[in-house]
């Protein structure tokens, strides 16, 4: 979860390079024990995997964070991109090196072009200016990893500004979303704000939006378009030791046409991923410690589905749930409207995999038609922690993740099922 004490120091960023990808990648390792129908394609030596994209020729880019002076406790982050054709050969590795302070990839999104387009917010600049106050950026890259351009967003009095998610219309333009603390012009206040904004592929700011939460505190996690490129939101907004979900329907030009909350503040409730279907339904997911629409809480934290039509109303809702914790942060949806939710837990969610309860965290992967129904669910994992961050489906159906694997750091590709 993300505090307004995470403030980020503006520095200056002094180099960007293509690097060999031996410096990205670890070794592949032979002995991790995996499910049939799971692949791992690569390891990560000393980086931080965070999201994944395929583009329309089933190529993969991984986006994440590499720590350079790894043995100092405050050393410099930086990003990196690496691309991996089809068969998961590794194409090419690109960084942005941060000279001081951090630099943090969130989100990796690609245009029908195979442009490719890096979202996260950085203490440094990437050498634009010595000095400003946003440090929300997105960098557009080319299909070589060539650099075309760097954009930094944020309020005008901006203190802080975390970018977390995006998405590229049909026409080449990228819309990310952030959020984070300003001053007031005398400086004397402060206030939350959440702010959308939509570049176009040359790197001209189409639009921008501000919404002022004044002093409650709207974490916008996850940005989604549909296919008549309404643009969606969803995160969670925080009272104290309380918090209830949020979800937002912007159009075109980002105007706010709805807002849907949670009928009850509970313990805590974070809502992480936002996903539409071909016809035009809305699913978020999240988990929850309390109970949901009716649903009671199981364990500790349950994972929750839910669905919404374009109108916002409210269709069904899911929970995933052990007498232990459940977390969720990357949700898909395939060609055929099956939601595929990919999550960790402590506990035992299912009697296919996993039959004891885990050391640590295990991955699951669930999938459910638009009905509600369940269709399956696999649970798997290592003896330490396992954490999905970012997942993505190729043209071919083909699911991969990005995460940690005990120790590990991982690019895993789940076979669809006409490939096993």
């Amino acid at each position: 979860m993300f505090h307004q004490s995470m403030l980020i120091s503006v520095i200056v960023v002094v180099l960007a390079s293509v690097v060999p990808v031996s410096e990205a990648l670890g070794e592949k390792k032979d002995n991790v024990v995996l499910p049939d129908g799971v692949q791992l394609i690569t390891t990560f030596d000393k980086m931080g995997p965070r999201s994944v994209v395929s583009d329309t020729n089933g190529d993969i880019y991984v986006a994440g964070n590499k720590r350079y002076n790894a043995k100092e406790i405050n050393a410099s982050r930086g990003i990196y991109i690496n691309k991996f054709d089809y068969q998961g050969k590794s194409i090419w590795g690109t960084s942005e090196v941060a000279a001081e302070g951090d630099t943090v990839a969130r989100e990796v999104v690609v245009d029908q072009n195979g442009n490719i387009f890096v979202i996260g917010d950085s203490g440094g600049l990437f050498g634009e200016s010595p000095r400003g106050r946003s440090p929300c950026y997105v960098i557009k890259l080319n299909q070589d990893g060539r650099k075309s351009w760097v954009k930094r967003f944020g309020p005008k009095h901006g203190k802080m500004c975390l970018a977390t998610s995006g998405a590229v219309d049909k026409n080449g333009n990228v819309i990310v979303v952030g959020f984070g603390l300003s001053d007031s012009e005398s400086g004397k206040d402060s206030h939350n704000f959440t702010i959308v904004q939509k570049i176009a592929s040359d790197g001209d700011i189409v639009w921008q939006k501000q919404f002022d939460t004044a002093q409650i505190e709207y974490t916008a996690m996850s940005l989604t378009l549909d296919r008549s490129e309404y643009i969606y939101i969803t995160g969670w907004l925080s009272f104290d030791s309380e918090s209830i979900y949020f979800l937002w329907k912007l159009d075109q030009q980002g105007n706010k046409r709805w807002e849907k909350k949670s009928a009850m503040k509970i313990e805590f409730i974070m809502s992480e991923c936002v996903a539409t279907d071909s016809s035009g339904n809305v699913y978020i997911a999240g988990y929850a410690r309390g109970n949901i629409d009716g649903l009671a809480n199981v364990g500790g934290a349950d994972v929750y589905l839910m669905k919404f039509n374009e109108a916002g109303d409210k269709v069904w809702t899911r929970s995933i749930a052990s007498s232990r914790n459940e977390l969720i942060h990357t949700m898909k949806i395939d060609k055929n409207d099956q939601i595929i939710m990919i999550g960790s837990t402590d506990g035992v969610l299912s009697d296919k995999g996993q039959t004891t309860t885990p050391r640590g965290y295990d991955y699951f992967i669930a999938r459910y038609n638009t009905n509600g129904d369940r269709l399956s669910l696999l649970q798997f994992g290592s003896a330490g922690n396992d954490i999905a961050y970012g997942s993505a489906l190729d043209p071919n159906g083909n699911l991969y993740i990005v995460g940690e694997y005990g120790k590990l750091r991982i690019l895993l590709r789940m076979l669809n099922e006409c490939d096993k």
